[in-house]
């Protein structure tokens, strides 16, 4: 149906994700608009949403399976467009989204790997590069400040485990019981 709606390779859901007009996003995807859509440039939805610091949308994007990890053309996956904008509550959204936290940036005939915590720094964005530090081999579950219930109960049905051990210590239960004593 999105497709049908076209601007400059553009969709209705592309323009909307943009803009971060939530329930147009919302809208056209009840409608049966096309989450991974790529324009001729390879840019989604999703990465639109997240140069544009649009975290709400992006939010809708990925509980309609918008592919988290799904690159550009130049290699720029959605993580890396949230650490280059600086965008911590996107970075920790797409991350608890199981966001890989590399890129493959084309450079001359080969590709260089670009991190997450590269893209961040390259910006001077350092509460992002403490947080992409501190939260390295989280899980999902982990993820409780930016996790809703109904996504919880999701990850947890799926057998996600309270007590899965990150290499700072951390589980998700003990991550849980701080919040709630904060």
């Amino acid at each position: 149906a999105d497709q049908a709606i076209e601007c400059g390779g553009m969709t209705a859901l592309f323009i909307s994700c943009l803009n971060g007009h939530k329930a147009v996003v919302s809208a056209l995807i009840a409608a049966g608009a096309d989450v991974n859509y790529a324009t001729s440039e390879g840019s989604t939805p999703l990465i639109s949403a997240c140069f544009k610091g649009h975290v709400q949308v992006a939010a809708v994007l990925l509980e309609a399976d918008a592919n988290v990890n799904q690159a550009m053309y130049d290699g720029v996956t959605p993580m890396i467009a949230a650490c280059m904008e600086g965008n911590l509550p996107l970075v920790q959204l797409l991350s608890s989204h199981e966001a890989c936290r590399f890129a493959h940036i084309p450079h001359g005939d080969s590709l260089k790997q670009l991190n997450a915590q590269d893209a961040a720094d390259f910006q001077c964005h350092e509460t992002v590069i403490d947080w992409l530090e501190q939260s390295q081999g989280w899980t999902p579950l982990h993820h409780v400040d930016v996790l809703t219930p109904e996504r919880t109960m999701k990850l947890l049905r799926a057998g996600a485990c309270l007590d899965a051990l990150a290499p700072d210590g951390s589980t998700p239960l003990s991550l849980a019981t701080a919040k709630m004593k904060a």
